[in-house]
């Protein structure tokens, strides 16, 4: 039995459907706050949670976008 053709997005669908720069950053900027947040604001962590939150949102993108308390507004 052939298996059905399963369609890929082409690298111009893929590429629309990825957020602008200032919107990707956006959501990193929240992301890493709310980190900050969850762990009482210490300081000496601020790079930590910039790169911490990257991952999440390039993460979350990926996988068809972040939970909504992260999409900006």
């Amino acid at each position: 039995m052939i298996a059905p053709r399963v369609a890929t997005p082409s690298p111009t669908a893929r590429a629309a459907a990825r957020p602008h720069a200032e919107t990707r950053e956006a959501m990193i900027c929240k992301a890493a706050y709310l980190l900050a947040e969850r762990r009482g604001f210490g300081p000496g962590h601020e790079l930590d949670d910039w790169l911490l939150a990257e991952q999440q949102v390039d993460s979350w993108l990926a996988n068809r976008g972040p939970p909504r308390r992260y999409r900006p507004r």
